[in-house]
């Protein structure tokens, strides 16, 4: 995970915003499937990781950021 963490500054440092917009969209997808008993990951897996790990740090929840990732990661 931190070598995932360290390319999304990486991305950051050399001005590749939809690169670090989309590795950190991605993140609690990762997160929520390590946290899962089958590995595996869902929508509302995500929203849950995302409330109890990131939402205290941003305005948007977990299904408003679970949202955004799939606009952003399917639809460009």
């Amino acid at each position: 995970m931190e070598e995932f963490i360290k390319q999304i500054r990486i991305a950051l440092d050399n001005r590749l915003y939809y690169l670090a917009l989309q590795s950190c969209l991605s993140l609690p997808d990762i997160c929520a499937s390590l946290d899962s008993e089958d590995g595996r990951t869902t929508g509302a897996k995500y929203a849950k990781w995302y409330d109890e790990n990131v939402n205290g740090t941003s305005y948007l929840s977990g299904k408003d950021c679970y949202m955004f990732r799939c606009s952003a990661l399917h639809q460009g």
